[in-house]
């Protein structure tokens, strides 16, 4: 497979990371500062404007999203010193570059939320009262137990053909258990960690976007956290018919890389950019309309 899809996958992340996330900034903190105190937003519409982000943290964002797809798309025309010619160090070195420029990014966006917070909790007084509404939950009311039970099966058949291709000696190629244990491991961790942050993220206790957005932002927080370990199989399964062909389409864990982006660039989409799939916020008032930047 050319490397110039793993450029492309890395690429659109990048963009999405930093742009959307970057404009997130310029549209967000008049809802979450309206959800801290409607109250105090109506009476104080100028303070609300300097409270709501500096343009030169959203210009950050974009000027470190134009430097971070200079160096990709360097990297891959051949332009910086270490390029490398051999086609697995190049997709190793592109998935390189978007992690350790996801990583800068992270960095910024907490700098810069944590700055805003600290603005807003010295500024604006919370509200003299908050009810919190007590409510119990199971994965049951976000997941129906049919489709966890369908995820289960996949994984567990993906995880026992493996095997028995194995066992009954079908695999055309010498390093089949490495791959094997590879996907195994993969496989059981996606599916641990995945079903552990769903539920997580059902008993949580609510915060300003579930207010902000309404119960579909739970849901749709549960349901992300928890299909992601249908990655493994999809990939697996591909991997193990090469195995069985004696053809080398993609590399298991190249493939697991591009995958894992893509679905990254999706929610991020879906977070940033349309929360609550397209809905409106529930609980900005009137003035957070008025102030907000179309």
């Amino acid at each position: 497979m050319s490397d110039w899809v793993d450029f492309g996958v890395y690429a659109i992340f990048m963009a999405t990371f930093w742009f959307v996330g970057g404009t997130a900034f310029l549209r967000w903190p008049l809802i979450l500062l309206a959800d801290r105190n409607p109250e105090w937003l109506a009476a104080h519409p100028q303070d609300a404007r300097a409270l709501r982000g500096n343009p030169w943290h959203i210009a950050g964002a974009y000027a470190l999203g134009v430097l971070s797809l200079a160096v990709l798309t360097s990297f891959q025309l051949g332009f910086l010193p270490v390029a490398a010619s051999h086609d697995e160090a190049r997709w190793s070195a592109l998935w390189g570059i978007t992690m350790l420029t996801s990583l800068v990014g992270l960095v910024y966006f907490i700098a810069g939320g944590t700055w805003l917070a600290a603005r807003w909790k010295r500024r604006v007084p919370p509200p003299e009262r908050r009810e919190a509404l007590l409510m119990r939950r199971s994965i049951d009311d976000f997941i129906p137990r049919r489709w966890r039970l369908a995820v289960y099966a996949v994984v567990a058949a993906h995880a026992a053909s493996w095997l028995l291709v194995g066992l009954f000696k079908i695999e055309a190629t010498a390093p089949y258990w490495a791959t094997f244990f590879n996907v195994a491991v993969l496989s059981a961790t996606f599916s641990g960690v995945f079903t552990f942050i769903a539920r997580t993220s059902v008993h949580r206790p609510p915060h300003a976007l579930d207010r902000v957005f309404g119960p579909r932002y739970r849901r749709d927080e549960v349901r992300m956290s928890f299909f992601p370990q249908l990655l493994p199989p999809v990939v697996g399964t591909v991997a193990l018919y090469q195995e069985t062909v004696g053809a080398t389409f993609i590399d298991f864990t190249r493939g697991m890389y591009l995958s894992l982006l893509s679905l990254t660039t999706l929610a991020c989409w879906h977070a940033l950019a349309r929360p609550s799939s397209g809905s409106r916020p529930t609980s900005a008032p009137p003035v957070a309309e008025k102030l907000s930047p179309s």
